[in-house]
């Protein structure tokens, strides 16, 4: 295994206004209508470190909120930017 692809996490870094007014859109268009807690990510970030992983290779699993599932079939939400 490679590592873990985390989705939007808040952290306390997330937190001042300035960051959390450009991530309410995504928050919005996520199936879970939230983003992670650092809390959430501790068990993604532990599998690879176990023997559940031991046959995996090669392998960057997504640690999101199903915002990637739901890019594709979705409009990208009012104010979020494209990142081309």
């Amino acid at each position: 295994m490679n590592g873990v692809c985390p989705g939007h996490t808040a952290t306390p870094m997330s937190s001042p206004p300035e960051v959390t007014g450009p991530v309410r859109p995504f928050e919005a268009a996520t199936p879970l209508g939230r983003v992670a807690t650092v809390d959430e990510m501790l068990g993604p970030a532990d599998f690879p470190l176990g023997e559940a992983a031991s046959f995996v290779t090669g392998a960057n699993p997504l640690a999101g909120e199903g915002f990637t599932c739901r890019q594709a079939s979705r409009p990208r939400p009012e104010g979020a930017r494209s990142r081309r």
